[in-house]
């Protein structure tokens, strides 16, 4: 495949280092505008036929507000207290900036329950 590219010499394919007029091969193009093929593009309006009912809860989070009830199987400070001696023991042992340790240690004092701190 060859011809003349407005003076820029004969393009052979293969060259990636020739300029050309074109798209679609190796080379150096000057930005071409491809060919319009028009197709419909109009929208069918449509439902799904089917009912709507209750769908299975995958995910809850903790959303700011009042919460709905639930059940704990251990006490929370219970909990607390054990991670936070588990995140001790790591901040202790590991190397890591000072920032991470404060922001770490400020976490757990931050979720102690309120008549936990009067006993401490």
């Amino acid at each position: 495949m060859g011809g003349a590219g407005a003076g820029m010499g004969e393009w052979k394919e293969g060259e990636t280092d020739k300029v050309g007029n074109g798209m679609g091969g190796p080379g150096k193009g000057r930005g071409g505008v491809a060919r319009s093929n028009p197709t419909d593009t109009a929208f069918k309006k449509s439902r799904v036929k089917g009912d709507l009912t209750q769908g299975e809860i995958i995910a809850r989070m903790k959303v700011p507000g009042a919460q709905g009830p639930g059940k704990a199987t251990v006490a929370y400070e219970e909990m607390r207290t054990l991670y936070e001696q588990k995140a001790e023991d790591t901040v202790q042992n590991e190397t890591m900036p000072l920032e991470h340790k404060t922001l770490i240690r400020d976490y757990f004092e931050a979720i102690k329950y309120k008549d936990q701190e009067k006993k401490n």
